[in-house]
């Protein structure tokens, strides 16, 4: 039998057997006594919950209390909500059903309509920062993705609905899914976004605030900016050990090796946990640290530093700038690097935890996008925060169908380095735009600020079973 035969069938012989239990009596209801039963006994509130709790009954084929069954499972909304919010929606399919992909997609839009009707408030976190997506929320809503799709790859596109001027290209164009592969993924991620309750977005007033209006606009929905999380980890231990625990012995050499240089000094170079350089940009990047002459620290992944003749090449490059530069291969402690005095500058892809976790140090950054989010992110610090310097990349520069180019020379790793960590009056107003920011940022998280305070509204909102707006 299929999923909605199945749900057809139940929903008639639970209905029916509801409605009997109204009338005290057996044979097959009449419709109209049983709707004026069901509006002398039920209210609107608890008629809508009950309806809730019947559609996870029918959905997973349990009883709405399970007494049989270990506590955490025994209340069958509470733990059909608990695996729907894991990930683990299909193992609350009733399993006489067959698990097809479309049972399961079934399923979870019928347990998300469930808990809707159960009262319980969904929602949306999105991880970028507010300008990208709004922007991605106006490409949406007025089918820019369908005008880049019949145009050319260097066309130029105006996104509409932003408070500022953004142009894209088709590669710079926002959406993570904008393959025609995952366009399904992509509407359904929209469809989610439209229905949630409100969003919930890592980032500060002080940084964003005519993103997070428009945003808040465009959505018809309360956005609450409570960042930067990252500056949830105060003491030295978390700071050190977040995302992951390095070596005690490599953490300790990097932290050793930024003391021993001066302040300000220092231009930390890291790509993100994702995009993979080709060996021949890799190269160029280390060439280009090499004849900067300025200090580096340089985060070179174990499967870039893994490829043919990169592991002798980076140990001879390590051998002619020793003492100047530091070559870390794997993960970094990066809010620790970020954190240290020694720190001047980051030429970092763009991602927005990075992004913000420099802004939230005061430390300016030099842009290297690769993909997604990553462009717009870019346009954000470099064009309206004035915190950054693009390195001039416009393709994307990780391994991508084996595509061996050279997005950027070692002249121009040069050039963003010399233009980040130099003098001169454009690279002291970013340093000192950035450390304002960084204060800003701070305060924001501190008792008082406005991102504590929209954390305390959104938890308080919860507490009253309502969703109200945070605080502007």
């Amino acid at each position: 039998m299929t999923l909605k035969a199945e749900l057809a069938h139940s929903a008639v012989a639970v209905l029916s057997e509801k409605w009997a239990r109204l009338r005290c009596g057996a044979g097959p209801p009449d419709p109209d006594e049983c709707r004026a039963a069901v509006r002398r006994q039920l209210t609107d509130r608890s008629d809508v919950y009950s309806f809730g709790v019947l559609l996870v009954e029918l959905a997973s084929a349990r009883r709405p209390i399970e007494t049989k069954r270990e506590m955490k499972e025994r209340l069958t909304a509470r733990w059909a909500m608990a695996r729907f919010i894991g990930g683990a929606a299909a193992d609350v399919l009733d399993p006489h059903l067959a698990r097809t992909p479309a049972a399961e997609r079934a399923l979870e839009m019928l347990l998300e309509l469930a808990f809707r009707l159960l009262g319980i408030p969904r929602l949306f976190f999105h991880g970028p920062s507010c300008f990208y997506s709004l922007c991605d929320l106006q490409a949406a809503n007025h089918g820019l993705h369908e005008r880049i799709a019949a145009g050319g790859d260097e066309d130029k596109h105006a996104v509409p609905g932003v408070p500022v001027p953004v142009t894209v290209t088709r590669a710079t164009a926002p959406g993570f899914l904008n393959h025609p592969a995952t366009e399904v993924l992509r509407d359904a991620a929209m469809e989610a976004m439209r229905t949630a309750d409100g969003f919930v977005v890592n980032t500060f007033l002080d940084l964003e605030a005519q993103f997070v209006a428009c945003y808040e606009a465009a959505l018809g929905k309360p956005v609450w900016v409570v960042g930067p999380l990252s500056l949830c980890n105060r003491d030295v231990e978390s700071t050190a050990s977040r995302g992951r625990t390095a070596a005690a012995g490599c953490q300790q050499a990097i932290t050793a090796w930024l003391d021993g240089q001066a302040p300000g000094s220092v231009v930390f170079v890291s790509f993100g946990s994702i995009a993979r350089k080709l060996p021949r940009q890799l190269v160029e990047v280390g060439h280009g640290l090499e004849d900067s002459g300025r200090p580096f620290l340089w985060v070179v992944k174990e499967t870039e530093a893994a490829a043919p003749g990169v592991r002798e090449w980076l140990e001879a490059l390590e051998a002619r700038t020793a003492g100047r530069g530091l070559v870390v291969r794997g993960w970094a402690p990066q809010l620790a690097v970020l954190s240290h005095r020694a720190v001047g500058g980051f030429v970092t892809h763009c991602g927005w935890n990075s992004l913000l976790e420099s802004i939230a140090h005061g430390v300016p950054v030099a842009t290297w996008p690769h993909f997604a989010d990553q462009y717009l992110n870019e346009r954000l610090v470099v064009d309206m925060l004035g915190v950054g310097v693009p390195v001039g990349v416009t393709t994307a520069s990780v391994m991508v169908f084996d595509d061996d180019t050279v997005a950027l020379p070692r002249e121009g790793v040069v050039r963003a380095v010399s233009a980040l960590m130099g003098g001169g009056e454009e690279a002291d107003e970013r340093r000192r735009k950035a450390r304002e920011y960084g204060e800003k940022a701070r305060r924001a998280m501190e008792e008082g600020g406005s991102s504590y305070e929209n954390l305390t509204r959104l938890v308080q909102s919860f507490a009253q079973s309502e969703v109200k707006g945070p605080k502007e």
